[in-house]
């Protein structure tokens, strides 16, 4: 089953309402301390830049440059979400999330892509297969930094997205 899609723009993420009978929001620099973002992007660049903007929101991660390994290490560790390039050599965006989606362990870890592709038929099939934001580069930092935020806040389900979250 695929997880509801965040569809919030831009200037609607920061004002995410929570309902009053909600539970607690997580810490979320303690929860990424414990469960990284996983940048996949084949710019070590790119990696190098969103890693810096995720510090600054003293958010922690994780990198790698090869979506085959993207997929080993959401199926092996413990990720908070993925943030990902849509067009990698070997294996494209779209069919890593379709991968992701489609394996029981790694189905509901968040998603955002953060691409130069920016026509409605790649944000449409990225909807379609499950992505919970789509951006498009270049990106501000303070836009990058509520996307991601607010995608760790509104699933909500980030404790059942993998099991080894659960313990």
């Amino acid at each position: 089953m695929v997880p509801p899609v965040l569809t919030l723009a831009p200037e609607q993420r920061r004002s995410v309402n929570v309902a009053p009978d909600s539970p607690p929001s997580p810490d979320l620099p303690t929860l990424t301390a414990a469960r990284p973002i996983l940048l996949s992007d084949d710019e070590p660049m790119v990696i190098e830049l969103l890693q810096l903007m995720l510090e600054r929101g003293n958010l922690y991660s994780i990198s790698t440059t090869d979506p085959f390994e993207t997929l080993q290490i959401c199926r092996e560790s413990p990720v908070s979400l993925v943030i990902s390039d849509m067009l990698k050599p070997g294996m494209g965006g779209l069919e890593m999330l379709e991968r992701l989606r489609a394996d029981p362990v790694t189905a509901r870890i968040p998603f955002i892509f953060l691409t130069a592709c920016c026509g409605s038929s790649w944000i449409e099939a990225a909807w379609q297969l499950g992505a919970d934001d789509y951006l498009t580069k270049p990106i501000l930092p303070r836009e990058f930094l509520d996307a991601v935020q607010c995608v760790l806040l509104a699933r909500g389900n980030w404790q059942d997205a993998h099991p080894y979250l659960a313990g």
